[in-house]
């Protein structure tokens, strides 16, 4: 790929961006009880063509959505009980 000069301004754009919004940040008040929640559903049959399964995973603070997260798993199993326990294992890694 080639860069160009409209490449540049935009990364300079960018930059300027950043320098300027280095001190902000993201704050939740809160009344001394904050819950973090996480939903979890994984789909252990999965895809007929791979037999990859595949998982949904979300979580909350105090009933707002922080993050959000839908994957396919990397690797094939060979029992249908098996992505159950993997699924909330890389559930617990997404919410650490």
């Amino acid at each position: 790929m080639e860069l160009r000069h409209e490449h540049w301004i935009s990364t300079k754009h960018r930059l300027r961006y950043f320098h300027v919004t280095i001190g902000y940040c993201l704050s939740y008040a809160s009344n001394g009880e904050t819950q973090l929640q996480g939903y979890m559903d994984s789909d252990s049959v999965g895809s007929a063509n791979d037999r990859n399964s595949a998982f949904d995973v979300c979580f909350s603070l105090d009933f707002v959505m922080i993050s959000r997260m839908s994957r396919k798993q990397a690797f094939v199993t060979l029992s249908t009980i098996e992505p159950k326990y993997i699924a909330p294992c890389l559930a617990c890694c997404e919410g650490v």
